[in-house]
């Protein structure tokens, strides 16, 4: 189903959105939020769709447990189309007046946090504790404080054991292997210490340069050959993630590793491991 009306509305505001972190405060964050979930739900009721998260997976692609390989549609992951219609039905509802109850918002990520005490019906505070909860979420102590009591009532009353990030830990060998191989190539490269790669075959380098390439998305176009081992640590070491990432045609455990390395650091490693298979490209290289 073609959703062009929709996203023609939510995607300006999702713009502003963007733009405004560091410069609207957290409570006029989420009325833009709320603004999305407005047209959202306007749409649903307008329209024929089966559910919101159908509505949402055809916004922005298949969910992570498809077989077949993820393709991007959209920009604005499901979980904030989802978390952007939920604010505007807590304000729907009469569960939550934003510019009243969250003048003083430490973040919109304690908010975050906090939203099933404020929505889910199973676990929503009323009273009192609702009034507890806003005041904590507009003290003035540190986000990071502040997050740590709502995950204590988190584990009180809701008694959370499966962490959103334990499917990210399963990458966190590959994640530190390729913080510190990058570290080293960058610094290499400041250093204009060619002979650290000046063994390895030149292909076989601009080869690992291409998988990095292919990893900043979710298309699986992948070079024809395989890539060889290498003689410097780094550039192995770096190989070795590159056949973790790509030892299914699945995009999830991309996707998965790309939440915790930018895109941008995976398209410069992608660089500088090019500028490593040629002196002539290493020595010439701006390192101003």
């Amino acid at each position: 189903m073609n959703h062009n009306s929709l996203n023609r509305k939510i995607y300006p505001i999702f713009g502003l959105y963007q733009e405004s972190k560091g410069k609207l405060k957290p409570y006029e964050q989420l009325k833009l939020w709320s603004k999305m979930g407005y047209y959202i739900d306007e749409y649903l009721l307008n329209n024929k769709i089966s559910s919101k998260s159908k509505l949402f997976r055809e916004l922005y692609g298949r969910s992570e447990g498809s077989d077949e390989n993820i393709r991007l549609i959209g920009y604005i992951s499901r979980e904030f189309l989802q978390r952007a219609h939920r604010v505007y039905l807590m304000e729907k509802n009469g569960f939550l007046n934003i510019e009243k109850n969250l003048k003083n918002l430490n973040s919109t990520g304690v908010f975050r946090e906090s939203m099933p005490f404020i929505d889910n019906q199973k676990y929503r505070f009323k009273g009192k504790k609702l009034d507890e909860l806003f005041v904590l979420l507009n003290s003035n102590k540190s986000a990071k404080i502040i997050l740590n009591d709502i995950r204590i009532l988190q584990k009180k009353y809701i008694n959370i054991s499966n962490p959103r990030t334990q499917r990210l830990d399963d990458l966190k060998d590959q994640k530190s292997v390729f913080i510190k191989s990058y570290n080293n190539i960058f610094n290499a490269i400041k250093e204009n210490t060619f002979e650290k790669f000046s063994e390895e075959d030149i292909d076989n380098v601009k080869l690992l340069s291409s998988y990095f390439t292919c990893l900043t998305s979710d298309e699986f176009n992948l070079p024809d050959k395989e890539l060889n081992s290498f003689v410097n640590k780094d550039l192995e070491n770096l190989r070795s993630v590159i056949v973790v990432l790509f030892n299914d045609r699945n995009a999830k455990i991309r996707r998965r590793f790309r939440k915790l390395i930018p895109i941008k650091r995976i398209k410069l490693i992608s660089k500088y491991i090019f500028i490593c298979s040629s002196k002539d490209l290493f020595i010439n290289f701006d390192r101003d």
